[in-house]
């Protein structure tokens, strides 16, 4: 029976991030799924718990999503069950929500403690925070980096252990990402042993290993010593330059000067002066120099920016990609948006590899201010993810401002030769 305590209890689970919305934790091109060894130690009950069996069945066939309903519908009504609770919160490590997998290894931890349930939560917290510890930063009160643009894509000048190269500059992507290839054209030692997890995007429906590496990257004043970066076998013609590295700072695309502007969060100052429009829904100020700005509200999947775009009058979450060229639609969501196809077929590549497409004719697609009309834009099945991508060719010509404090991003129109 579940009564007012069931409630509250629930209602701690909740809090504990163990109980989550469906869509996976995502990078729009690095997908990274943390593995996990730690399962064989855990029982699988009787025949009287058939949910519980079914559960764990689904999980090792890493069919998470459906894992998690039937656990959560199991924690319902068996609240004494360690085992069950700390698979909502291996799922939620294998989906790569560090923040609730933390949060779940914490509740077993304090809720059941001396079981293997929190023996295997304490192991499994520990080897989380290892993966993450972000080593030394110098981070300066402000600083300007210029881009130039090959393609549509925005790259950056970067240094890794003093090699120059070039990054590409990624909000779609959670983690800076390399491939073995330009590991060892820089001389650097590639990681060997186990894997630290797997990556998935465009391009491949099956994960691949990627490994941990510490090194110094600095772009432009920012420095982080002892950094850690993925390395694998990724189709990576420039690495990538992912949300990790810009951690305690705001940043603006300069799409006339070609320039991002980097500031401590601390020292980031507001300019608005006069604002239409809520918090929480699309609005228009002005800020001190007289320039509109429109603010867009955003959600977070790990680290990346999640927007509500209108496709053909369609709600769709979309992950604000400044590191993808142009739009990819997944399937399911040219479907739930009634995109038209064209009859031909082309290939297109990803960190997964090659794989096929269809033109998807977008009839209309609009975020905030940018409405843009008779769009045509690759649609695949081989996403490795549910959620579409929001690309170069719909961003370009326009300044923008990501900024997590507020959880918004501030669009000003682009002027000169860039806007187009």
């Amino acid at each position: 029976m579940i009564g007012t305590a069931s409630n509250k209890f629930l209602a701690r689970l909740k809090k504990a991030g163990l109980f989550v919305y469906s869509y996976p934790s995502i990078f729009s091109i690095v997908f990274l799924l943390l593995l996990t060894f730690l399962v064989s130690s855990l029982p699988v009950y009787a025949g009287d718990e058939p949910l519980y069996r079914s559960a764990v069945a689904d999980y090792r066939a890493k069919n998470y999503d459906r894992a998690r309903q039937k656990f959560e519908s199991y924690c319902k009504n068996y609240q004494d069950k360690a085992d069950a609770f700390y698979y909502l919160a291996l799922i939620n490590y294998q989906q790569g929500r560090n923040t609730e997998a933390q949060n779940g290894y914490k509740f077993v931890i304090k809720n059941f403690a001396g079981s293997t349930a929190a023996t295997l939560s304490a192991q499994g917290l520990a080897q989380l925070e290892q993966s993450f510890i972000p080593g030394q930063a110098s981070l300066p009160k402000e600083t300007w980096v210029p881009f130039v643009r090959r393609d549509r894509s925005i790259v950056v000048e970067a240094k890794v252990n003093n090699h120059t190269l070039p990054m590409v500059f990624d909000t779609g992507a959670e983690r800076c990402a390399f491939s073995i290839a330009q590991f060892r054209k820089l001389g650097l030692p590639v990681p060997v042993g186990p894997p630290a997890g797997l990556s998935l995007g465009v391009g491949t429906a099956e994960p691949m290993p990627i490994w941990s590496a510490k090194v110094d990257l600095v772009v432009g004043r920012i420095e982080r010593h002892g950094f850690t970066v993925m390395v694998g076998d990724m189709a990576l013609t420039t690495p990538l330059l992912g949300q990790d590295f810009f951690t305690g700072m705001q940043y603006t695309i300069d799409a006339t000067n070609n320039v991002i502007t980097f500031k401590k969060r601390d020292a980031a100052e507001g300019t608005i002066i006069a604002s239409a429009g809520s918090g929480t829904a699309p609005g228009m100020s002005v800020d001190t120099a007289g320039k509109y700005v429109y603010t867009v509200p955003f959600t977070l999947l790990g680290e990346c920016a999640v927007v509500k775009v209108l496709v053909n009058g369609h709600e769709l979450p979309m992950v604000f990609d400044t590191g993808a060229e142009g739009c990819v639609l997944s399937s399911e969501q040219a479907k739930e948006a009634a995109v038209t196809f064209s009859n031909k077929s082309f290939e297109i590549s990803g960190i997964g590899g090659s794989t096929m497409a269809s033109y998807g004719l977008v009839d209309t697609i609009k975020l905030g201010p940018i409405e843009k009309n008779h769009m045509r834009i690759p649609v695949t099945a081989k996403m490795g993810i549910k959620q579409s991508l929001l690309g170069q060719d719909f961003l370009r010509g326009w300044h923008y401002t990501i900024d997590k404090a507020a959880s918004v991003i501030r669009f000003t129109q682009a002027s000169g030769a860039n806007n187009y």
